[in-house]
């Protein structure tokens, strides 16, 4: 079958995740351990910028890494791409890039967010191009996934990576996909009782002691 950012994140995966911002006006990054990880970094090691990111880009990979970013910032639009990158110590990852603009008030974007998670060991019997063409048609899941991911960060005060682990930690404990996840704790949410104990609830699905 096709493979899908859900098939990605099927337990046993246990793919490594990371996120970034990246400001427009300064042309500034930031980024979680996670992706210095996933480059084959230390944080603090270097200090992270486009021309360093695109240097990781791997050789035989026609479009260049920052496309779908730049393609964000013209257009504002959400992404998802995947694509490999040399790391640090010269190991080839395939990775899934996923962004969203971020606007001002007068409608310009001005930042864009998101996360890079390693799926190398997911997609190795794959073609990039065909597993690219899957993970785009399966982004709308996406959506989901990261009102879940903001769920969780805020019920229990953590950062959008520790979150994002968390879910995809659950998912495999409950062997079920992170989107079913997702929808089902959503859902839940949605119709708790305002004076129910949402952190309990949250405990609960994630399977938390």
């Amino acid at each position: 079958m096709p493979m899908t950012i859900d098939d990605a994140l099927l337990p046993g995966a246990r793919n490594a995740t990371g996120t970034y911002r990246y400001r427009i006006d300064d042309d500034r990054w930031w980024w979680s351990a996670g992706v210095y990880a996933i480059l084959g970094l230390q944080p603090g090691e270097v200090v992270p910028t486009t021309q360093l990111l695109l240097a990781h880009r791997h050789p035989d990979d026609t479009r260049p890494t920052g496309g779908t970013l730049l393609e964000a910032l013209a257009e504002g639009e959400p992404f998802s791409h995947l694509h490999r990158i040399v790391d640090a110590h010269g190991a080839t990852r395939t990775v899934v890039v996923t962004g969203t603009a971020v606007r001002d008030d007068a409608g310009r974007v001005v930042e864009v967010t998101g996360d890079l998670v390693d799926v190398t060991a997911s997609v190795a019997a794959r073609s990039a191009s065909d597993a690219n063409r899957q993970i785009s048609d399966a982004f709308s899941s996406r959506g989901r996934i990261e009102q879940a991911k903001g769920a969780v960060a805020i019920v229990l005060g953590l950062d959008p990576e520790e979150a994002f682990s968390l879910l995809c930690a659950a998912s495999s404990l409950a062997n079920v996909r992170v989107r079913d996840l997702a929808d089902e704790l959503v859902s839940c949410l949605a119709d708790l009782d305002p004076r129910a104990d949402r952190r309990a609830l949250v405990s609960r699905i994630l399977h938390l002691p």
